[in-house]
């Protein structure tokens, strides 16, 4: 194995890493309207973080040495670098002494070593968990720190090595790179070229994440909330700027807006792509999208039906509302929430759990199993019982 090979290329994964934390630091200016003094705690905990990146990149490219990638290095660097992620993703979080809520006493409790791991490893996976209680105090959790604990949803759903690839080329090595990247079952690329192939991914995530986040601020949103929701919708993440998640903000507009961005963002982003040449035909014809939409369609009208039954909801357009909302937020993973569906039906309940093992279609942000794995065990068992 070439050492020195994998050494530079995470050298330069950490310099990404680095200089994406720059889009935190400006949340600490009360011109951003998000504080009402300068946020110095969280600012020099962000510069000492990027510092941070910046010597581990130096020293590790000072290592390594360019060459020939082959698979058994690619397979080393996409595993380390998603650990390398991890790690210097949690750094913010102990810079800062950021708590993640009071105790009985009403004193801090602060963000530990362990502790700021599994904060940056859900962001980073789309996983969404947190042990942050209090998301919405700036002097138990800076909004830089809180910023950047949604960017790292940003950067972990456009995928570290496809923005890599996507900046450096790297020819016949960023090939590599992506092949072990991207999970799920392997389609035939629309593209030949790698660096092309990886631009059109993220300019189409890039994309929508900027579309998502006009919509929001033409909604009501202020900018800061506006692009943590963007970054949590299309990387189907979750991670909210408040406690109650998309519920605090009681509007239905906004809700609505964010269950298409969760729909399309575990869409195919292949055949997204055909969709913006204008070739619908190709998103229309596929199988994978129609049993996706089927399923969503199918068990919101349950959750919906259910609710109204036993008194879940109240009118027809509320379980409509929440119904479309909670089904759409469980089955993308993404984790948003508007109401507290612990208190739903048992019959509810065991719906969205199911839905949990479906996940959105291969391509995508997506986690969990996926619809197209579905969709071919139930063709294979169905030509098994034809035999």
């Amino acid at each position: 194995m070439n050492r020195q090979l994998i050494s530079w290329i995470l050298g330069w994964v950490a310099i990404l890493i680095g200089a994406s934390m720059l889009m935190s630091l400006p949340w600490a200016f009360p011109a951003f309207g998000q504080v009402e003094y300068f946020d110095a705690k969280g600012f020099s905990a962000m510069l000492g973080s990027m510092a941070l990146c910046g010597a581990a990149g130096a020293g590790l490219l000072y290592l390594g040495r360019r060459g020939r990638l082959m698979r058994k290095e690619a397979i080393a660097v996409v595993a380390l670098s998603w650990l390398m992620a991890t790690v210097l993703g949690a750094v913010p979080f102990w810079l800062s002494g950021a708590a993640m809520g009071r105790d009985g006493a009403g004193e801090p409790v602060r963000i530990g070593f362990f502790q700021g791991i599994f904060e940056s490893a859900s962001g980073f996976s789309g996983t969404g968990a947190t042990i942050i209680t209090d998301l919405e105090d700036p002097e138990l959790m800076p909004r830089p720190i809180l910023f950047w604990r949604s960017e790292t949803h940003f950067l972990g759903g456009l995928g570290i090595m496809v923005l890599f690839v996507a900046i450096l080329g790297l020819g016949s090595a960023g090939k590599v790179l992506m092949r072990t990247e991207i999970t799920g079952p392997k389609q035939e690329s629309p593209h030949t070229r790698t660096q092309r192939a990886a631009m059109i991914f993220a300019s189409i995530f890039v994309g929508m994440n900027v579309v998502l986040t006009l919509l929001l601020l033409l909604e009501g949103m202020n900018l800061f909330d506006a692009l943590c929701h963007a970054f949590g919708t299309i990387a189907t993440g979750g991670f909210s700027t408040y406690n109650k998640s998309v519920e605090a903000f009681g509007n239905a507009g906004i809700e609505m807006t964010i269950v298409v961005f969760m729909i399309l963002a575990c869409t195919n982003f292949s055949l997204l792509y055909f969709l913006l040449v204008w070739k619908p035909g190709q998103l229309v014809g596929d199988v994978e999208v129609r049993v996706y939409l089927g399923i969503l369609v199918a068990a919101t009208a349950l959750v919906a039906g259910v609710g109204i039954w036993h008194g879940d909801f109240h009118t027809f357009g509320e379980a409509v509302r929440y119904s479309l909302f909670q089904v759409v937020s469980i089955q993308t993973n993404t984790g948003f929430g508007t109401r507290d569906f612990d208190q739903w039906s048992s019959t509810s309940r065991a719906a969205l759990i199911l839905l949990m093992f479906i996940g959105g279609c291969a391509g995508s942000t997506s986690g969990s199993v996926k619809v197209i794995r579905y969709v071919l065990l139930t063709k294979i068992l169905w030509l098994e019982l034809e035999q």
